[in-house]
Protein backbone atom coordinates (compact mmCIF):
# COMPACT_ATOMS: atom_id res chain seq x y z
CA UNK A 1 0.00 0.00 0.00
CA UNK A 2 3.21 2.21 0.01
CA UNK A 3 2.46 5.73 0.70
CA UNK A 4 -1.26 5.84 -0.09
CA UNK A 5 -4.08 7.82 2.08
CA UNK A 6 -6.58 6.14 4.02
CA UNK A 7 -9.35 7.06 6.61
CA UNK A 8 -11.09 4.43 8.44
CA UNK A 9 -15.16 4.92 8.46
CA UNK A 10 -14.83 4.96 12.32
CA UNK A 11 -13.32 8.25 12.22
CA UNK A 12 -16.28 9.46 10.04
CA UNK A 13 -18.51 7.97 12.51
CA UNK A 14 -16.89 9.38 15.13
CA UNK A 15 -16.82 12.56 13.59
CA UNK A 16 -20.58 12.46 12.43
CA UNK A 17 -21.06 12.03 16.84
CA UNK A 18 -19.53 14.68 17.77
CA UNK A 19 -21.00 17.04 14.92
CA UNK A 20 -24.38 15.43 16.28
CA UNK A 21 -23.39 16.62 19.82
CA UNK A 22 -22.72 20.37 18.58
CA UNK A 23 -18.31 19.84 19.10
CA UNK A 24 -18.20 19.98 15.72
CA UNK A 25 -19.21 22.40 12.88
CA UNK A 26 -18.78 21.37 9.67
CA UNK A 27 -20.02 19.90 6.18
CA UNK A 28 -19.34 16.28 6.87
CA UNK A 29 -20.51 15.01 3.64
CA UNK A 30 -18.69 17.38 1.41
CA UNK A 31 -15.55 16.54 3.37
CA UNK A 32 -16.08 13.01 2.68
CA UNK A 33 -16.63 13.99 -1.02
CA UNK A 34 -13.33 15.49 -1.33
CA UNK A 35 -11.35 12.88 -0.07
CA UNK A 36 -11.23 11.15 -3.43
CA UNK A 37 -9.88 14.18 -5.18
CA UNK A 38 -6.99 13.83 -1.98
CA UNK A 39 -6.43 10.49 -2.69
CA UNK A 40 -7.78 9.05 0.19
CA UNK A 41 -9.87 6.18 0.38
CA UNK A 42 -12.21 4.79 3.12
CA UNK A 43 -11.58 1.58 4.70
CA UNK A 44 -14.51 -0.13 5.35
CA UNK A 45 -15.10 -1.78 9.71
CA UNK A 46 -14.97 -5.75 8.22
CA UNK A 47 -14.92 -8.73 10.14
CA UNK A 48 -11.75 -9.20 10.79
CA UNK A 49 -11.33 -6.35 12.06
CA UNK A 50 -14.38 -5.88 14.33
CA UNK A 51 -12.84 -9.69 15.86
CA UNK A 52 -9.49 -8.31 16.31
CA UNK A 53 -10.83 -5.20 18.50
CA UNK A 54 -11.70 -7.46 20.85
CA UNK A 55 -8.09 -9.48 21.20
CA UNK A 56 -6.22 -5.75 21.65
CA UNK A 57 -4.63 -4.84 25.16
CA UNK A 58 -6.73 -2.19 26.94
CA UNK A 59 -4.18 0.18 26.08
CA UNK A 60 -6.61 2.53 24.93
CA UNK A 61 -9.66 2.69 26.00
CA UNK A 62 -11.34 4.62 22.86
CA UNK A 63 -13.29 2.34 20.61
CA UNK A 64 -13.22 4.23 17.77
CA UNK A 65 -8.99 4.58 18.24
CA UNK A 66 -9.10 0.54 18.59
CA UNK A 67 -10.96 0.29 15.23
CA UNK A 68 -8.52 2.61 13.58
CA UNK A 69 -5.33 0.07 15.50
CA UNK A 70 -7.27 -2.78 14.24
CA UNK A 71 -7.38 -1.59 10.75
CA UNK A 72 -3.96 -0.67 10.70
CA UNK A 73 -2.81 -4.19 12.00
CA UNK A 74 -5.22 -6.39 9.75
CA UNK A 75 -3.81 -3.87 6.66
CA UNK A 76 -0.60 -3.76 7.96
CA UNK A 77 -0.18 -0.08 7.89
CA UNK A 78 0.91 2.42 9.76
CA UNK A 79 -0.88 5.54 11.40
CA UNK A 80 -0.34 9.09 11.03
CA UNK A 81 -1.53 10.14 14.86
CA UNK A 82 -0.25 12.54 17.83
CA UNK A 83 -1.60 9.98 20.21
CA UNK A 84 1.30 8.09 21.77
CA UNK A 85 -0.81 5.60 23.24
CA UNK A 86 -0.67 4.36 19.61
CA UNK A 87 2.97 2.89 19.54
CA UNK A 88 1.77 0.65 22.56
CA UNK A 89 0.63 -1.68 20.12
CA UNK A 90 3.76 -2.42 18.30
CA UNK A 91 2.02 0.18 15.34
CA UNK A 92 4.24 1.86 12.83
CA UNK A 93 3.45 5.44 13.83
CA UNK A 94 4.16 8.94 12.53
CA UNK A 95 3.47 11.60 14.87
CA UNK A 96 0.81 14.34 13.43
CA UNK A 97 2.26 17.69 15.39
CA UNK A 98 5.73 16.89 13.83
Amino acid sequence: MGNDLFLSVASVWELGLKRSLGKLDFDIAGAINLLPKNGITILDITLPVALLVNELPYHHKDPFDRIIIATAKINDMGIITSDIIFSEYGMRTLNSRA
